[in-house]
């Protein structure tokens, strides 16, 4: 099904990408991204092929329900007129047991690298120069889903990102979560 949206364009109505995630999010904790790991595209200025964390550091992996994750990238006006982008990621995550609950407390005060895998297929990392930090948080006991924590991470305020989010793709899809699979040791 397609939606008129005028001045010619049309939009698949039925499944808009950018509003489709697959059923997780990795945080990588920010103060430990190891930036000999950290590598860039060749060719593609906007596409990482390596993301890695220091040794003893550790990813954690959430589940998430697909239609709970929006993200949103904001430009923000800069001193001496260099612009940057705010990046702003509300996700819900289930926390039936204690140690989900537990795992999204210390996420308190701490900042991150968020990476997601958009509907299309693409693993889009947002926070990645200035970290995101949690700027919402609310908890909700018992409701149809179960105890579920809904949060937002955004970048700090009085910072900003030098681009919008930047593409992870380590030689393909499969390569992509088996890099990122190998930097957790928790999954909530």
């Amino acid at each position: 099904m397609s939606c008129d949206l005028s001045l010619d364009l049309t939009f698949d109505c039925t499944s808009p990408e950018s509003a489709v995630v697959k059923d997780s999010v990795y945080l990588l904790p920010y103060d430990s991204l190891d930036s000999s790991d950290l590598i860039y595209n060749s060719t593609d200025a906007f596409q990482l092929d390596s993301i890695g964390l220091v040794t003893g550091s550790e990813a954690v992996k959430y589940l998430v329900a697909p239609d709970t994750v929006i993200a949103t990238i904001a430009n923000v006006a800069g001193a001496n007129g260099v612009n940057g982008f705010s990046h702003s990621v509300a996700l819900t995550i289930p926390t039936k047991t204690a140690a989900a609950r537990e795992e999204v407390r210390l996420l308190n005060n701490k900042k991150v690298v968020l990476v997601l895998q958009s509907g299309s297929g693409e693993f889009l990392v947002y926070g990645l120069d200035a970290g995101l930090k949690i700027s919402e948080l609310a908890n909700t006991r018992g409701d149809e889903n179960g105890d579920v924590v809904t949060l937002t991470m955004a970048t700090a305020e009085g910072r900003k990102e030098p681009t919008m989010e930047v593409t992870l793709l380590a030689t393909d899809e499969a390569g992509t979560v088996t890099l990122l699979e190998n930097l957790l040791t928790t999954q909530v």
